[in-house]
């Protein structure tokens, strides 16, 4: 019996959501123009030289999306918008 109603539950809560999500979130638009962006990914060892970029590269307008990779040479990557 327990194990009914947590079923029901999680239907009912999912069923929901869905319903929810639609009110929430608008559609898409035809013919509306999504955002265009640039992106700039380096890969750098010390730390001073990460900073020189990543200041150069925020002067410029860019933000950091993401970094990932070893340890000891990871990958940087920025974007910002295009006009």
């Amino acid at each position: 019996m327990r194990n009914l109603i947590l079923g029901l539950a999680l239907s009912v809560a999912f069923i929901v959501g869905c319903l929810v999500r639609s009110l929430v979130v608008p559609p898409v638009r035809a013919g509306t123009n999504p955002p265009k962006w640039e992106y700039k990914c380096f890969r750098e060892n010390g730390a001073a030289d990460i900073e020189k970029k990543s200041n150069r590269l925020g002067a410029a307008g860019f933000e950091l999306v993401g970094a990932a990779g070893a340890h000891y040479h990871p990958y940087w990557c920025f974007k910002r918008r295009l006009p």
